[in-house]
């Protein structure tokens, strides 16, 4: 990126970008500053003590080879 911006003011940004193999979106898109992340978690996120708690089931001998949706699947049947 530091080469197509020492070059660019001379030649052009498309046609350094060009030689240079790299799609023009790619060098306005380096640019641009960072976005700052979001202030809040994600709705979606388990508390710690759940998440432990589902991990904890997971690793159960009798769970240890299915798939998540498969386990997911057992314990509705058993009622959890």
């Amino acid at each position: 990126m530091a080469t197509i911006a020492e070059v660019a003011p001379r030649l052009g940004v498309r046609p350094t970008c060009k030689a240079l193999g790299v799609a023009p979106a790619t060098y306005f898109r380096h640019q641009r500053p960072p976005k700052p992340p979001d202030a809040k978690p994600s709705h979606r996120v388990l508390p710690a003590e759940e998440r432990q708690e589902v991990l904890d089931l997971l690793h159960e001998p009798r769970f240890v080879d299915l798939a998540p949706a498969e386990v997911f699947a057992a314990l509705l049947d058993e009622g959890r």
